[in-house]
Formats: structure tokens, sequence, C-alpha cells
């Protein structure tokens, strides 16, 4: 037994392992969601991928099983699902979601039906022009699959990016979904690079190369993965009105109910209420938070913000924000205060997303305001 176990490389026990804990700690997370069941079965795929690539260079892959190759196919698909769970809530996983999976058994059955040695694409020995053509043919295939999916799910961040403006006064890395950015570009970056090397490469790469490349895959992965939650809450996403693939302000709230008039009227409670009650000063303030201090639908506060005043929810916000950092710094009971500490107290909770807007909006720096209201 010892000596069987002897012929696994050590990737073999790192990914099984790894698995083990990250879906233990999926399972256990306090703010669970549909995402981390997609995330469970994409870390499946990459480590079945991990098993199988173990198994064929131990000399053991004996059996059906090993012919399937269809696992470069569910890749893209996991991604996809993952981002569109993360950024449209309101969209929930259906029947029709099963299309995806079906290049991956296609793709599986096709391989079964075969009679190529699939295991054999691992290891460097001559290749038949069949077996050759069938190679290159799957690797279209998984490349087509991987492009196809990493462009949309880009798009679908991209309108992402545009909603929770909507929403968050805060935009934080895991609501505005950067790390998949950087996952779908690594994507295509790999896919490219990949096509480059095998079109000029002999044989397989070196069999270290591809152990390494698939841990850190799994590692890369897992760590965002265990570590996102929710975008949206229960209260937010559900709103009818705010639509992340719709551009024109008009027909997205065309069945409001809210008159002109009445547009006005809670644009003064919103702004009274901003300057009596101070909610901005709130880090984390929400557009379903301010709703709720108002007594009013999410729906129709972002109506009357996109329509009535023309802000997105998070520019109005830090607007505020930006005019009480300007009024303390020209106050000289805050002369002793560091900038930063009065832009967390103002409400701002990052350095670089501080300095930025405060530039933004009044086209100068802290420091430089500061040093005018004292001179």
């Amino acid at each position: 037994m010892e000596a069987v176990i002897g012929q696994f490389p050590h990737v073999f026990f790192m990914a099984i392992w790894h698995w083990v804990f990250c879906l233990a700690f999926l399972l256990s997370k306090e703010r669970r969601g549909a995402h981390d069941l997609i995330a469970s079965i994409w870390l499946l795929v990459i480590l079945w991928t991990a098993v199988r690539r173990s198994f064929i260079i131990a000399g053991l892959a004996d059996g059906w099983i090993f012919r399937l190759v269809g696992m470069p196919m569910a890749h893209g698909p996991c991604l996809y699902l993952y981002t569109r769970i993360l950024s449209q809530p309101e969209k929930s996983i259906g029947w029709r979601d099963l299309i995806h999976a079906v290049p991956f058994f296609a793709v599986s059955i096709l391989t079964l039906t075969w009679s190529t040695d699939f295991s054999e694409a691992m290891i460097d020995v001559p290749h038949t022009d069949e077996e050759r053509h069938i190679y290159v043919l799957l690797g279209v295939a998984a490349g087509i699959s991987v492009a196809g999916y990493s462009f949309a799910s880009l798009r679908l961040i991209r309108f992402h990016g545009r909603r929770i403006t909507e929403y968050f006064s805060r935009i934080t890395y895991t609501r505005s979904l950067v790390w998949l950015n950087a996952v779908c570009g690594l994507f295509l970056a790999f896919l490219i690079a990949y096509t480059i090397l095998q079109a000029a490469a002999s044989g397989p790469a070196p069999t270290w190369v591809a152990n390494a490349a698939l841990m850190g895959y799994m590692l890369l992965i897992s760590f965002f993965c265990l570590r996102q939650l929710p975008v949206y809450s229960e209260k937010e996403g559900q709103d009818p009105f705010v639509e992340s693939n719709i551009s024109d302000v008009k027909p997205k709230y065309e069945r409001s109910s809210l008159s002109p008039q009445r547009m006005q009227e809670i644009a003064g409670e919103l702004i009274r209420h901003m300057e009596e009650s101070k909610p901005y000063l709130n880090e984390d303030l929400s557009l379903a938070t301010l709703a709720e201090n108002l007594g009013m639908t999410a729906a129709h506060v972002s109506q009357v913000l996109n329509m009535q005043l023309g802000k997105s929810f998070y520019n109005f916000v830090n607007e505020y924000r930006v005019s009480e950092v300007e009024r303390r710094l020209r106050d000289q009971r805050y002369a002793e205060y560091p900038v930063m500490r009065i832009a967390l107290e103002s409400g701002f909770s990052s350095k670089s997303t501080f300095h930025s807007l405060f530039r933004k909006m009044t086209g100068k720096s802290p420091g430089e305001l500061r040093s005018t209201a004292s001179s």
C-alpha cells in the first residue's frame, strides 16, 4: 500500500486536503449563498483534474472514469454562474441553466466512445495523426468555452460595477467583484500563453510546471471564494426599478407611480434628512438603510436620486462626506486633527477612495485645502 501511495505526486494529497478544508469552511460560513454552492462545484472540478492527473502520472489510471476529459468545459460555466449569482441575485439558478453543462457531458460522452487513450496526452509519447487531431480539437473546444464564458463574465461585471453605485456608499473589493475581473483576465492570458507554447512545443509541459499551475489555480479560486460574501442582502438587489443592464433612466422607472410633484417632496425630505441627521457618517450606509430611515421604498429613493437630483446613490452620499471633510478642515477646532482622522469621522473608510473622491469633487487635495484655509 505504501508503495502505491508513494507513486502519487504531492499535488494529489495537497489538492484533496485543500478541497476538504475549503468545503468545511464554505459549509460553516455564517452568510452562505448560492454562490458558495457554485464555488464548491468549481473547486470539485479543479480537484478532479488534479486527482485524474495524479492517477495518470502514477500509472494507475485504469477505468472508464479516467477517460472523461470534459472537465476543461466546466471551468467557464462555473465562472459565469458564480459571477451571475453574485451580480444578479434576482435571477436565481433554474433548470434552464443546465444547458451550461451540455458541452461538458457532450465531450465526456464522446471521449468514452473514442478508442484514443487520452491519458497519453500528459505523457511524452509519439502520437498518431488521428490522436493529434483529436487533442487539437478538444483543445480548441476548451479554448472557445473558456474565452466565451470569460467575456460573458466580464460583461456581467461591467454592468454590476454601475449597479452597485445605486445601492452602496462604500465600494469594497467583494462588492465590486474586481477579483473576478482578474480571474477572467488570467483565464484569457493563460489561454493565449498555452496556445503559443503548445504550438512551439514538441511535447507536454514538464510535470512540475503543470502541477504548480494547477495548485496555484486552486489556491487562487479558493482564497477569494472563501472570503466572498453575498453582495446584496435580502432587502437589496430585489428592486424592480434598478436593472443593471438598462442605461436609460426613464424606461427604468416607467412602472413607478411617483408623480413629479411627489418626487420633489421626497427630494426635499431626503436632503433635509441628510443635513439634519447626517446618516452619511455611517461608513456603510446603503440605499436600503437610508430608505428605511425615511419610511420609503428603496425603489422610490433611487428614482428620486436618479431623475430628480441626477445622481447615483454613491455620489450623492459621498458628496456630503466630502463637504463634511471640507467644513472640518476649515474649522480651527480641527486644526490639530490628522486629515485621515477627519475623513474617517466623516464617513470614509478607505484612504485611497477618500483622496480620489476629494480631489475629483473639490479640485484640490485635502492638504492644499487646509493650507488655503489657514492662510
